[in-house]
């Protein structure tokens, strides 16, 4: 599944703000060309905090362990919370740091925690593809309605 099919999964919701990060936008350089996507709270604003996220570079220095660079790779990340996150992986995320080990997180079309965020209840997947495509829209479908339900408030 590429990009722009992952977006158009929530890019028709009025209560989601889908940003592709461009130079205009006033964020880092890193940023740029980067998807962050958010609930629209209650205030018509987006929550300071994006839901999900779709990163087409490694951050040097702070998010490196999937190895984007090699092959321009991207990788979608989404927050699911303590009690799905441990329905998926079998850990609640306060054990990712014991469970880490056991993840290669360079694998492509895999779920796996996100090596940074994992700790905060954050999955994510490399390269989406035939492996993960079914369940990737389903979890995504779960994280709108999880962040929507929480904007409100």
């Amino acid at each position: 599944m590429n990009q722009e099919k992952i977006r158009s999964l929530l890019i028709d919701n009025a209560r989601i703000y889908v940003q592709v990060a461009d130079a205009e936008d006033g964020v880092p350089e890193m940023a740029i060309g980067d998807t962050f996507i958010y609930a629209i709270g209650s205030d018509g604003s987006p929550k300071k905090m994006p839901f999900m996220t779709i990163i087409t570079k490694d951050y040097p220095g702070f998010d490196e362990d999937s190895n984007l660079n090699i092959d321009r790779g991207f990788r979608v990340n989404i927050e699911l919370g303590k009690e799905k996150f441990a329905e998926v992986f079998g850990f609640s995320p306060k054990d990712f740091s014991k469970n880490r080990d056991s993840f290669d997180f360079t694998t492509r079309d895999s779920f796996f925690p996100h090596p940074v965020y994992g700790a905060h209840g954050w999955l994510c997947v490399v390269n989406p593809a035939d492996n993960t495509d079914s369940e990737l829209v389903s979890l995504v479908e779960f994280a709108k309605n999880r962040a929507l339900s929480r904007a409100t408030v």
